[in-house]
C-alpha cells in the first residue's frame, strides 16, 4: 500500500517513511521523559534519604537503557516500531490482550497525571472551577493530538525541555542559600520500595522510544540519542530532587510547589512553565494510545472513516482523562498507582519478554548474552513490581 499521511500500515505503525532527525528524536524522548517527575521526585528523597534515592535514580536510568537495547534489537529483527506491532508478531491472542491492557493503562494514566498538574498550576490564578480548567485544557489540546508522528511535534517537544530547564534552575536558585536538612528518618526497605514506581515512571518513555527509532532516517544514531536523553534526564532529575529536598527543609510535599508561598513570583513562573509543559506532553501519550486502538480496530475497508473515528477517539480520550483528573488530585498517588500497576511492567518486563520471544521464534539468532539480557530484564522487572506493590500494603 502506498504511504500517505492518511493511511497506515496494519503490520507496523504509522512510520512507513522515516523522516526523523537526531534533534527531533532527542527532544521527543526528552519530552516524553521529563515533566511530572520534577515535582514528585523531591518527596522520594525524603522517603529514601539522599544517597539511596540518587543511587536508585542511577539504577533506574541504567535499567531503562538496557530495556531500550531490548526494544531496539527486536525492532531491528521484526521491522515493527510499536508495542502493538511487536505484540502482533510475537504474542498469542491472550498475551496480546494483556499487552494492550498494560500499554493503554500507563498512557491513559499519564494523560490524567498531566491534567492534574496543569489544573494545579493554573487554579490559583484563574477564577474557574477545577472541572472548567480541565475542560479548557482539553479544548486547547485537541489540535495537538491530530498529527501522526513525533517529528511533527518537535517544536512543542523542545518547549517542554526549555520549560523543565527553567523549573530546575528556579529550584536550584531557591536551594542555594538554604542549609542542608537533617534526615527525618533512617533508611527503610518500605521507604526504598515506595520510591520505585515514581522513579520508574519518571524515566518511562519506552513507547515513544520505539516510535522515534522507527522515524529515524539513520537508525545507527539511536544509541547516541538514547544515551544523551537518559544522561540528560538523570542529571536534571538528580538536581531537581536534591534542590527541591533542600529548599523545603527536608520535608517536601508530594507536589513540591505546594510548599512555596503563593506570592513568590518565580514560583508563579514555574507554574506557568509546567502548565505549558503538560499541554505539550499530553499529545505524546495520546499518539501511542491512538496507534494501539487504531491498529486494533481499524481495517482497510473502513479507511474512509478514519478521520471522524480519530476525532471521536481524541474527544473520548481527552474527556475521559479530564474526568479522572478532576477526581484524582494527589500527584504522588497518581504517579505511584500508574508506576506500580503498569509502569514497571512496560518499562522492564515487556521489553525482556519481547526479546525472549524474538529469540525463541527465530527472529534473532540465539546469542547467549541476548538470552541472558532478556531473562534478567524479566526477573528484575518482576522483582521490582513485587517490591513496589508490597510497599503499598
Amino acid at each position: 500500500m502506498e504511504y500517505t499521511p492518511l493511511l497506515f500500515k496494519d503490520t507496523s505503525s504509522f512510520l512507513a517513511r522515516p523522516h526523523g532527525t537526531v534533534a527531533s528524536s532527542y527532544v521527543s524522548l526528552m519530552c516524553s521523559m521529563l515533566g511530572a517527575g520534577v515535582l514528585a521526585l523531591p518527596s522520594t528523597v525524603a522517603s529514601a534519604t539522599v544517597v539511596p534515592s540518587v543511587v536508585l535514580l542511577i539504577l533506574n536510568a541504567a535499567l531503562t537503557g538496557l530495556s531500550f537495547l531490548c526494544l531496539a534489537l527486536v525492532a531491528d529483527a521484526t521491522d515493527a516500531y510499536s508495542y502493538e506491532a511487536m505484540g502482533r508478531l510475537l504474542c498469542t491472542r491472550v498475551e496480546l490482550w494483556c499487552l494492550r491492557l498494560v500499554t493503554l493503562l500507563p498512557l491513559f494514566g499519564g494523560a490524567v497525571l498531566y491534567m492534574v498538574i496543569a489544573a494545579d498550576m493554573v487554579a490559583p490564578v484563574l477564577p474557574l472551577s477545577r472541572a472548567s480548567i480541565t475542560l479548557v485544557f482539553v479544548v486547547c489540546l485537541f489540535p495537538l493530538c491530530l498529527p501522526d508522528t513525533l517529528h511533527a511535534l518537535r517544536y512543542s517537544s523542545a518547549m517542554v525541555v526549555a520549560c523543565v530547564l527553567y523549573v530546575v534552575l528556579v529550584l536550584v536558585g531557591h536551594a542555594v542559600d538554604k542549609p542542608w536538612p537533617a534526615p527525618a528518618h533512617d533508611v527503610t526497605l518500605v521507604g526504598l520500595a515506595s520510591v520505585l514506581p515514581i522513579q520508574t515512571l519518571s524515566f518511562c518513555c519506552h513507547f515513544n522510544f520505539v516510535r522515534a527509532y522507527g522515524e529515524l532516517r539513520c537508525k545507527s544514531s539511536i544509541t547516541h540519542i538514547a544515551a544523551y536523553a537518559l544522561a540528560s534526564g538523570l542529571v536534571l532529575y538528580t538536581i531537581a530532587s536534591i534542590a527541591g529536598y533542600v529548599c523545603l527543609g527536608g520535608a517536601p510535599p508530594a507536589d513540591i510547589l505546594d510548599g512555596f508561598p503563593l506570592a513568590d513570583v518565580s514560583i508563579s513562573g514555574v507554574k506557568a512553565a509546567l502548565a505549558m509543559c503538560m499541554w505539550c506532553k499530553t499529545p505524546l501519550v495520546f499518539q501511542p494510545f491512538r496507534e494501539v486502538v487504531e491498529l486494533w480496530y481499524m481495517r482497510p475497508k473502513i479507511e474512509h472513516l478514519r478521520l471522524p473515528y480519530r476525532v471521536l477517539l481524541i474527544l473520548g480520550f481527552l474527556l475521559g482523562a479530564g474526568a479522572a483528573a478532576v477526581a484524582a488530585t494527589d500527584l504522588s498517588h497518581v504517579m505511584a498507582w500508574v508506576g506500580a500497576s503498569a509502569g514497571l511492567v512496560v518499562s522492564f518486563i515487556v521489553p525482556g519478554v519481547f526479546l525472549k520471544k524474538a529469540l525463541d521464534q527465530g527472529f534473532l539468532p540465539m546469542v547467549q548474552w541476548h538470552l541472558h539480557l532478556a531473562r534478567a530484564m524479566i526477573l528484575i522487572g518482576t522483582s521490582l513490581l513485587a517490591l513496589a506493590l508490597w510497599s503499598f500494603l
